[in-house]
């Protein structure tokens, strides 16, 4: 999409993770030791992605260092509302949603590099406990090499939970998607990615809670709270508008200024100001949208909760024959 990145109106309606819900991290008692080497991962572990992605990378990488409108370095400040568009606010983001660094050839969608690119991706609820979820075109084609990282919360060059690395060989996508391409497999447009351990050895659900998905939602007026990550932001940006069917297949809303990195963004329903049930992510039609205040998602019925549930089996991703 031309927008990739969404963010909270307010950092003061962000409140502290509770218990008893999905949304609140718990103990994990099985949790491996820091550093321990997880089946696919390899080498990949929390140590080496933080390592990895330092403050001066990941900058370097969105490109957010244009001038501020609001007095933070890399944030275009508040857009307004206008005829029909919802506004939007920087902000230092919300734990269960983070940043996705990707390299690689031809991965994300900011066009920013050949060989680098980001996109926006949320925690989701699973058994594991290490689940991500986001937009199937930003793991269609990744480079099984790369170095692909989760940093919840990212704001401005920091990581205040860790970088979460990302499984490329525990992606999940409906094989409709990866045959018909971005186009005729855009009503499938949605992926779950696994994430090995942080740096003390817990699973992500379990140091900063997570969403839960919402199928089959109902093709009818939703109101949801936007988070997200521009590549042009060193912030989340945030919206609260209608989401409202389009065709068949999709959801529209009208929300400023998301631009390139915000393709997997969540629209959460039922938002508590920590987590929310999710509807959809940006990407569907136009991979998202062409233009920055329209953002579009594929809705999220019966094909979604197969991969979702495959996911969450631990069963092994579907692909096509090379």
């Amino acid at each position: 999409m031309v927008g990739v990145g969404l963010s909270l109106a307010l950092a003061s309606s962000v409140m502290p993770l509770g218990h008893g819900d999905p949304g609140s991290p718990s103990a994990d008692s099985a949790a491996p030791p820091p550093g321990r080497i997880t089946p696919g991962l390899g080498s990949w572990t929390a140590q080496a992605a933080s390592r990895y992605w330092t403050a001066a990378r990941m900058t370097d990488d969105t490109g957010e260092t244009g001038d501020s409108q609001d007095g933070a370095q890399g944030s275009h400040g508040t857009r307004t509302a206008s005829g029909g568009i919802a506004g939007s606010t920087p902000f230092d983001g919300i734990p269960v949603v983070g940043r996705l660094f990707m390299t690689g050839t031809n991965v994300g969608d900011s066009g920013i590099s050949s060989d680098a690119g980001e996109c926006t991706a949320s925690v989701v609820h699973s058994p594991g406990r290490n689940l991500i979820v986001t937009a199937a075109h930003c793991l269609d084609n990744p480079d099984r090499h790369g170095h692909y990282a989760f940093v919840p919360q990212y704001h401005q060059g920091q990581k205040p939970f860790g970088a979460f690395p990302v499984n490329l060989k525990r992606t999940w996508i409906d094989p409709r998607y990866l045959k018909l391409g971005h186009v005729d497999g855009a009503p499938y447009d949605i992926g779950f990615a696994e994430v090995g351990p942080g740096l003390d050895g817990r699973n992500v659900e379990n140091v900063v809670g997570a969403n839960t998905m919402d199928f089959n939602a109902g093709h009818t007026d939703h109101q949801v709270q936007l988070v997200g990550y521009s590549v042009y932001e060193g912030r989340a940006r945030s919206c609260t508008g209608t989401a409202v069917p389009f065709q068949d297949d999709f959801l529209r809303i009208g929300c400023a200024g998301y631009d390139d990195g915000t393709s997997g963004s969540p629209w959460m329903a039922g938002f508590n100001g920590r987590t929310g049930k999710i509807i959809g992510v940006i990407g569907g039609w136009e991979t998202g949208g062409s233009n920055p205040d329209t953002s579009y998602a594929a809705y999220v019925g019966d094909a979604a909760e197969a991969v979702y549930r495959q996911a969450t089996a631990g069963k092994d991703p579907v692909t096509l024959p090379s």
